[in-house]
C-alpha cells in the first residue's frame, strides 16, 4: 500500500510542477506541431490510469499481472525507486529548459539550444523521466492496461521527439547535428 501512495505522490508532484512552471515560459515565435487536444487526452489517460491504479480505484487499467500477494516486495521497491529517479530526471530537465519549454513543438523567442546539465547526457531527458516513471509504476503496480499506456506513450514520444529534432536542426543547423551525434536521445550512451 505504501508503494501506491509513493507513486501517486510522485505523479502528483510531476503534474503540479508542470502546471506551475508552464506559466514561466518565453513567448512562442514559431509553431511547428501542436498536438492540441491529443496531448491533453494522452496526458489525461496516462495520469488517470496511473493514479487510479496507484490508489486502487476501479478504472479500466486491467488486472494486475501478478497479484499483490504473489508479487515480491523487491519488485515494488525497484518500481518505486524507478518512479522517484524518473521524477528527478524529468524535473531536473524541465528546470534546465526553463523558458524554452513548450507543450507543443515550437520555437520560442530567443530560443536557446540547451546542451548543459542533464542535456549533456541525453537529448530528451523529460521523455526519459516520464518513461522511467511509467516503467516503475508498471513494476510496482503492474497491469496489462498500464503496459498499453506505456506503449502508446512511447509511440507518442518518439513521434514528438522526431518533430522537435527537425525543428532544432533547422534553427541550429551547425550546433544541433553535432549535438545529436554526440548525445543519445533517451538513454545515455545507449539509445
Amino acid at each position: 500500500m505504501t508503494a501506491q501512495y509513493a507513486i501517486a505522490g510522485c505523479w502528483t508532484i510531476w503534474l503540479l510542477y508542470w502546471a506551475v512552471s508552464a506559466w514561466f515560459v518565453k513567448p512562442t515565435r514559431e509553431v511547428r506541431w501542436r498536438a492540441g487536444g491529443l496531448r491533453w487526452l494522452i496526458a489525461a489517460v496516462v495520469l488517470a490510469s496511473v493514479l487510479a491504479r496507484a490508489l486502487g480505484w476501479s478504472l479500466p487499467t486491467g488486472e494486475p499481472l501478478l497479484a499483490p500477494a504473489r508479487r515480491p516486495e523487491s519488485i515494488a521497491i525497484v518500481g518505486v525507486a524507478l518512479v522517484i529517479v524518473g521524477l528527478a530526471v524529468a524535473l531536473c530537465a524541465r528546470y534546465t529548459l526553463a523558458g524554452n519549454w513548450s507543450a507543443s513543438v515550437v520555437l520560442k523567442e530567443d530560443h536557446e539550444l540547451i546542451t548543459r546539465g542533464i542535456y549533456q547526457y541525453v537529448r530528451h531527458p523529460i521523455y526519459s523521466g516520464i518513461l522511467l516513471m511509467l516503467l516503475g509504476t508498471i513494476l510496482a503496480l503492474g497491469s496489462a492496461g498500464l503496459i498499453a499506456v506505456f506503449a502508446l506513450t512511447l509511440l507518442f514520444i518518439l513521434f514528438r521527439a522526431r518533430k522537435e529534432e527537425q525543428l532544432m536542426t533547422e534553427h541550429f543547423p551547425n550546433e544541433y547535428p553535432a549535438y545529436k551525434q554526440r548525445v543519445k536521445a533517451l538513454i545515455p550512451y545507449v539509445l
